[in-house]
């Protein structure tokens, strides 16, 4: 409609008396004209079905993913959503990551924590440990006067070293091992200023391995277990003086009950196979303390604080 309005105001004037004929013909050729364009265009647009749509520039790869990045977080503001598994990472980051994992350290019990099987297997072998490492790190030249042992670990040594030599030569052996550790005490010379009189209160620290054996016994147990130990006590050379009981007290859900042992005559080395045999042979008693003192004829006078618990 635009382009005939457009046409017609630019055709010049025509005479009157073929005004009939003239309108007749002019309306006749518009309409082929428009006809003519009509087709064209509708040619144009078939065979060019690209024309149809809009060419628009294509944003940069960038600024899609920030601005989607950005929506997201807009949309789920409101709802905060787990951090996604950074799948990228090397497989060997991943395995190293759970190999840390896996190798943190437990906590570690404290001795007043353990039941009363492991209260038992503990000090078994922490007194057999004990024993074994005293008999490593002394020698002849070194005499002991006094040997107590604490359990859970505490300790105090009392004796004589031929000489200054011997003395600090005793002293670097007994504290080699990372798992002692002492406080001097007494160092006094005798016997012309030569030897040496000395004391020593300590620490071992051995690891637990939970050990869960069942040591808690019932009376019929607990009476084989007491002849038992006196039968290991007389083979292991050891003579017996008194066997009687201490104390009644509880543990937890358990009765607790502490037998005095002493022995009037033995060796350390006799001793030590004693409390070895306790340990290999699984007893269901336990040590609470031990106590070694010189006696005559270069024996010893020992002895121990029995440990033992009963069910209700």
């Amino acid at each position: 409609m635009i382009r005939i309005n457009l046409i017609k105001h630019l055709d010049p004037p025509t005479p009157e008396k073929k005004e009939s004929s003239w309108k007749s013909k002019k309306s006749f050729s518009l309409i082929g004209v428009g006809f003519l364009i009509l087709c064209g265009a509708l040619g144009y647009f078939f065979f060019n079905k690209e024309a149809l749509t809009p060419t628009l520039p294509e944003p940069p790869l960038e600024s899609v993913e920030t601005e989607d990045e950005v929506i997201s977080e807009t949309l789920h503001a409101k709802k905060p959503t787990p951090s996604p598994v950074d799948y990228s990472q090397a497989v060997e980051e991943v395995v190293k990551e759970i190999e840390i994992e896996i190798k943190k350290p437990k906590a570690k019990k404290r001795y007043r924590q353990l039941d009363p099987n492991e209260v038992i297997h503990y000090q078994l072998s922490l007194a057999k440990k004990t024993m074994d490492y005293l008999n490593q790190v002394g020698f002849k030249e070194i005499g002991f006067n006094d040997i107590v042992i604490n359990i859970p670990g505490k300790f105090y040594l009392h004796g004589k070293a031929a000489n200054l030599s011997f003395y600090k030569k005793f002293k670097r052996d007994l504290t080699k091992a990372p798992f002692v550790k002492i406080k001097p005490g007494m160092l006094k010379s005798f016997g012309r200023g030569i030897g040496r009189e000395f004391s020593f209160y300590g620490h071992f620290k051995f690891s637990h391995s939970g050990n869960q054996e069942k040591r808690v016994m019932n009376n019929n147990e607990l009476k084989k277990e007491l002849k038992k130990i006196q039968r290991t006590a007389r083979s292991s050379k050891l003579k017996l003086s008194a066997f009687v009981l201490k104390s009644n007290t509880r543990y937890k859900s358990n009765v607790k009950r502490t037998y005095k042992l002493q022995i009037r005559e033995c060796t350390f080395l006799h001793f030590q196979n004693f409390i070895d045999k306790l340990h290999r042979t699984h007893s269901k008693l336990g040590i609470k303390k031990i106590s070694l003192r010189a006696g005559a004829n270069k024996k010893m006078i020992a002895s121990l604080d029995i440990i033992a618990f009963l069910e209700e």
